[in-house]
């Protein structure tokens, strides 16, 4: 139920493969918050989707997302996309693993 979801700030769920999409809105509003230009940001942090339909996060080598520090810690947390700000009511997290599912 995940209602009952407690994050126990594993950084699981920003290892997942697949897409962080994110919005126009989130571009200036993460582009705002790490204090740089749009193009900078788009330039640096972001990738063409596979279906050239939208812009992703890039990730780190090992998948991660590129925001996910060394201690596990969402390092844009205050600014982060609307896909993250979700996690988990909008993903289906019973075949995941986040060990925080119930």
């Amino acid at each position: 139920m995940k209602e009952d979801f407690v994050c126990i700030n594993c950084g699981e769920c920003c290892k997942w493969e697949g897409y962080v999409h994110i919005a126009e809105e989130e571009i200036d509003q993460l582009s705002d918050y790490l204090g740089i230009s749009i193009d900078e940001f788009t330039s640096n942090y972001t990738v063409l989707t596979n279906n050239r339909q939208g812009l992703s996060l890039k990730e780190k080598k090992n998948g991660s997302c590129i925001f996910l520090s060394k201690d596990r810690l969402c390092t844009v947390y205050t600014a982060r996309p609307k896909q993250c700000r979700q996690f988990p009511y909008s993903w289906d997290i019973s075949d995941s693993r986040c060990p925080a599912k119930k």
